[in-house]
């Protein structure tokens, strides 16, 4: 799948994308360790919050259902501990940070441009390096990873491809129901679909929300969020894991979106 070339988009409507790794728990790691860890980043890096820490999660293929708790992990943090958020000056970057979990964010809220993936790849990588020095000089290192994950947030607003719920159609996920003469229309719908990688080499999750912010129609907008996890065992493993999920998400998205989507948001011809 990676080896296909990926389209670009002029004006996507991704809002976020985020890199990460998961590792074994080190012992001995605590709360006062990473926020020594933030001091050692300087001043480009100022703002910093708690958060609740997210479970760990392995991608598994057996007769479980090992994404049943897809949802939880992104929105729940039941487990001891805390998770930092630390920001840059210009609050278009974030390193999420727990015993557990190191994960950097691109955040399109503060207006800046959608970033090539190699660019945000490499803040993932210099500032994982960094993170990985400081536990060695604490004595705490190495550490043993076993996830990478790969998450693209798009956020599609009411009032350009669709104005109404029945209009969604765009994402040919969801397709064109025929609905009863009993029935007066969709009013909504968040639901996910999950599909296995090539030689299970991990997961895709596609998660559909439909929110509204406020009142009024103009905070009304759909959240599709595009996650690929799979196991790590050593370096070269976690690049090649970061650049599958990404080309995961990107041909994903692609084939999902319907012409008259692809083309509002600007798909411009393939690139190697």
């Amino acid at each position: 799948m990676s080896e296909r070339p990926l389209v670009k988009y002029s004006a996507p409507p991704v809002i976020e994308t985020i890199l990460g790794v998961q590792f074994d728990p080190v012992p001995g790691l605590t709360s006062a360790h990473l926020g020594a860890f933030w001091q050692t980043l300087g001043s480009d890096w100022p703002w910093v919050t708690d958060a609740p820490t997210l479970p760990p999660q392995l991608e598994r293929f057996s007769n479980e259902s090992p994404w049943a708790q897809f949802g939880v992990q992104l929105m729940l943090g039941a487990s001891a501990g805390v998770r930092l958020q630390i920001t840059n000056a210009v609050k278009d970057r974030m390193i999420q940070l727990q015993n557990g979990q190191f994960f950097f964010n691109w955040l399109g809220s503060a207006g800046s441009p959608y970033p090539q993936y190699l660019e945000v790849r490499r803040g993932f990588e210099q500032r994982l390096v960094a993170f990985r020095e400081f536990l060695i000089e604490k004595g705490l290192g190495p550490i043993k990873l076993n996830q990478w994950e790969v998450v693209y947030q798009n956020q599609i607003p009411r009032g350009g491809l669709w104005k109404a719920p029945s209009e969604w159609n765009f994402c040919t996920l969801l397709g064109d129901p025929a609905l009863p003469a009993d029935l007066d229309g969709l009013e909504s719908f968040s639901g996910e679909w999950h599909f296995a990688l090539p030689a299970t080499k991990g997961r895709l999750h596609i998660r559909w929300q439909h929110l509204r912010e406020g009142q009024s129609d103009a905070g009304e907008m759909v959240i599709l969020n595009l996650i690929a996890r799979g196991a790590v065992a050593n370096d070269d493993e976690l690049i090649a894991g970061l650049d599958l999920g990404r080309a995961a998400i990107v041909h994903s998205f692609t084939k999902f979106m319907s012409d008259q989507a692809n083309a509002a948001w600007g798909i411009q011809d393939v690139n190697g």
